[in-house]
């Protein structure tokens, strides 16, 4: 359903309104460049894995939070039934 690929960010913004969220509800969690630039393309917050890039390759397309790799990143349900992303840095 995707005709241009990352970094162009149709295919998060396609995901973010088949789900019937707005782009600023979204995280996006990537290990590529062009898949951060797609998210913040798209209004969505980022978070860059350091499994394939660098960290100044992360910081270099402004992802919002970058970590070692999924092992740092936590994902809960709050009691309003949304869901919680945390970070160790």
């Amino acid at each position: 359903m995707v005709k241009l690929g990352k970094p162009d960010p149709e295919g998060y913004t396609g995901a973010g309104r088949e789900l019937v969220f707005l782009p600023e509800e979204c995280t996006v969690v990537e290990d590529a460049t062009v898949g951060v630039r797609a998210a913040k393309a798209s209004g969505m917050h980022s978070i860059g894995l350091l499994t394939t890039h660098r960290k100044e390759q992360m910081m270099e397309v402004e992802a919002d939070v970058i970590v070692r790799d999924l092992s740092d990143v936590q994902v809960g349900i709050g009691d309003d039934g949304w869901l919680e992303v945390t970070v160790q840095e």
